[in-house]
């Protein structure tokens, strides 16, 4: 059961970051000013997935 909601959090968070790196296309073609919200979400989520799997 733990593994299954650790599995589900984890695909989630992947899923989150393609939405990301998505986004950072959109908004490198709107405006560039967005680009920084882009990487501190990047970087936020790869914090966050350091702490699930360690």
């Amino acid at each position: 059961m733990g593994k299954n909601v650790r599995t589900v959090l984890v695909f989630i968070c992947i899923a989150l970051f393609w939405i990301s790196s998505l986004g950072i296309l959109f908004a490198a073609a709107i405006d560039s000013s967005k680009g920084f919200l882009y990487w501190f979400l990047k970087d936020f989520l790869f914090q966050f997935l350091h702490l699930l799997v360690f």
